[in-house]
C-alpha cells in the first residue's frame, strides 16, 4: 500500500527567515573577503614603505620646550633718596658744647646708573647760625661746628656690604663754599664701586656756643648735602 504525501508550500514567514539567513551568510563571506584583501594591501604598503624609507621612522614627543625671555635695562640715576629735614641740637648756655645726632633718620645714597663710576656724598654749611627773630644776630660756624662722619653707621640697602665707607671726622672751616665741602661718605672703590643704595645713620655733630652768644634765642642754619 502506498501512502501519498502532499507537499504544501512553506509558510511565507519561514521562507523569509531562510532568505534572511542566506543574506547574512553572504554578507559575512563578503566582509571576510574584503578583510583579506585589506590585510594583503596593508602588508604590501608596509613592505613598500620599508624599502623606500629603510628603517621605520617613529615620531616621539619632545620632553623639553624653550621659552625666549627678554628684558630692557633702563638708564638710572645718582641720587640722595633721603636726608634729615630737621636736626635739633640740645639746648645749652653760652660757652658750652651742644650736640645733635641724626639717629635713625639716615642719609641714603642711591646709584642706579650701572656705570660703576663711583660717587661721594659731601656737605657744607650755607650760613652762620642766626637768630630766627633777628637774622643779623649770628653765631660763627667756622671751627666751632664739626661732624663725626667716621663714627656714623652705614648699612647696605641694595648695594653690597663694604662698598660704601664713611668720611673723616672734621670741622666746618668754611661757610657757603661748596668747593670746600666735607666728605660724609663715598664708594669704597671695590666691587661694583658703590652701586645700589646705602643708608648712613647716627651722624653726630658738636657745636661750641660762643661765650658772647645772645641767650634765650633760637638759632638756625642749613647743611647742604650733595652726591656726585
Amino acid at each position: 500500500m502506498f501512502h501519498q504525501y502532499r507537499l504544501a508550500p512553506e509558510p511565507l514567514q519561514v521562507a523569509r527567515h531562510r532568505q534572511g539567513v542566506r543574506n547574512v551568510r553572504w554578507q559575512l563571506r563578503h566582509q571576510a573577503a574584503m578583510h583579506r584583501q585589506m590585510l594583503v594591501l596593508g602588508i604590501a604598503l608596509f613592505a613598500t614603505g620599508t624599502m623606500l624609507m629603510g628603517i621605520p621612522q617613529f615620531t616621539h614627543a619632545d620632553p623639553t620646550a624653550d621659552t625666549n625671555m627678554a628684558l630692557n635695562v633702563t638708564s638710572g640715576a645718582l641720587s640722595l633718596d633721603n636726608a634729615p629735614t630737621q636736626l635739633n641740637f640740645t639746648a645749652s648756655s653760652p660757652g658750652t658744647t651742644t650736640t645733635a645726632n641724626t639717629d635713625d633718620d639716615g642719609v641714603i645714597s642711591n646709584d642706579t646708573r650701572g656705570s660703576q663710576a663711583g660717587w661721594d656724598v659731601t656737605g657744607y654749611i650755607l650760613n652762620n647760625f642766626y637768630r630766627a627773630s633777628a637774622p643779623s644776630t649770628q653765631m660763627d660756624i667756622i671751627t666751632r661746628l664739626r661732624w663725626f662722619a667716621n663714627a656714623a653707621t652705614i648699612a647696605n640697602i641694595t648695594g653690597a656690604d663694604g662698598e660704601a665707607v664713611q668720611g673723616a671726622n672734621a670741622n666746618f672751616n668754611y661757610v657757603d663754599e661748596a668747593g670746600n665741602s666735607l666728605t660724609l661718605m663715598s664708594d669704597s672703590g671695590t666691587g661694583e664701586n658703590g652701586a645700589g643704595a646705602f643708608n648712613l645713620t647716627n651722624l653726630k655733630f658738636n657745636y661750641d656756643i660762643p661765650p658772647g652768644a645772645t641767650p634765650a634765642s633760637d638759632y638756625k642754619t642749613t647743611l647742604r648735602l650733595t652726591i656726585a
